[in-house]
């Protein structure tokens, strides 16, 4: 918005005196050439004097209308500033009382998806929660399923701090297995979330991870031990109540303790570091779809 342009005292008071000068030129000319010079001289006087007084009311009233606006405007500032300040220190304060802080516990298992969910995946072309290794896209795995291969992670949650957990995002896994290093993130323009559920045999919840790579990809093989030294996830946690708060965690294995009946890998969590990266924030996007 520009800013409206204000007259000066200054400047009123330079074109009021060209006004007098004007006056003052203009009654020279007939005084010169009327014969009662006291009579035009008196008119010239007090229309002069009318003129000045009238002129010095007007700008008295001027500068005052132009010092209240300058006052009002300078109240309206510190009053918005004010506002400002407190509606942060207020989202501050909800944000540093209502956060979420997860993480992963007691073991890992790995199991080929079962098929339903494949199925379900490329009907509803729904990524939503999975994670695609570098490189993939997803438009390829829907036009061709068959070249690909999806494994899910299943992994036990433990709340260390904060409100209960609302929702987890995934922005990436780095899996490094001997010498190499596999990393598995979300489809262009799309975030990928854990699911998670509440397993009554074991009275806690667990989130799930679904992982699609190509079928040659040495990252998993069926039936044999696959050897992970450790996993790095960075991911968002949010609470209940919508704060936000983002992290790296990562994770440390043995051996994996045996091969299931299932067929699932089994891992030992040995231990796990975890490091958040930035301030609390409330997503307010989450909150107005959860509205809608």
């Amino acid at each position: 918005m520009k800013k409206k342009k204000v007259l000066k005292i200054s400047h009123l008071i330079v074109m009021w005196a060209v006004i007098v000068v004007l006056i003052v030129i203009a009654a020279i000319i007939p005084i010169a050439i009327q014969e009662d010079i006291n009579f035009t001289l008196m008119e010239v006087v007090v229309s002069l004097a009318s003129f000045i007084a009238t002129s010095f009311f007007s700008i008295l009233i001027y500068n005052h209308n132009l010092t209240m606006r300058e006052q009002n405007e300078e109240i309206r500032r510190q009053t918005k500033a004010e506002a400002k300040r407190g509606e942060l220190f207020r989202n501050l304060q909800f944000m540093a009382g209502n956060y979420s802080i997860i993480d992963f516990v007691d073991h890992m298992l790995m199991y080929d998806e079962f098929d339903r969910y494949t199925k379900r995946l490329i009907e509803s072309n729904d990524f939503s929660f999975y994670l695609l290794e570098q490189n993939l896209e997803k438009e390829n795995v829907v036009s061709d399923v068959n070249n690909f291969k999806f494994i899910t992670v299943r992994i036990p949650i433990q709340l260390i701090e904060g409100k209960v957990i609302n929702k987890v995002t995934i922005h990436k896994m780095k899996f490094v297995k001997d010498t190499e290093t596999y990393i598995f993130s979300p489809g262009e323009g799309i975030p990928a979330n854990a699911l998670i559920i509440y397993n009554t045999n074991d009275q806690r919840f667990e989130s799930i991870i679904n992982l699609v790579m190509k079928k040659e990809s040495d990252f998993y093989k069926d039936g044999e031990i696959n050897l992970y030294k450790n996993i790095k996830i960075t991911l968002s946690m949010e609470s209940v109540l919508n704060v936000v708060v983002t992290g790296v965690i990562e994770l440390y294995f043995t051996n994996p303790e045996k091969i299931e009946k299932s067929g699932a890998s089994k891992y030992k969590i040995n231990s796990s570091q975890i490091q958040l990266i930035g301030r609390p924030r409330l997503d307010i996007s989450s909150a107005d779809a959860d509205e809608k």
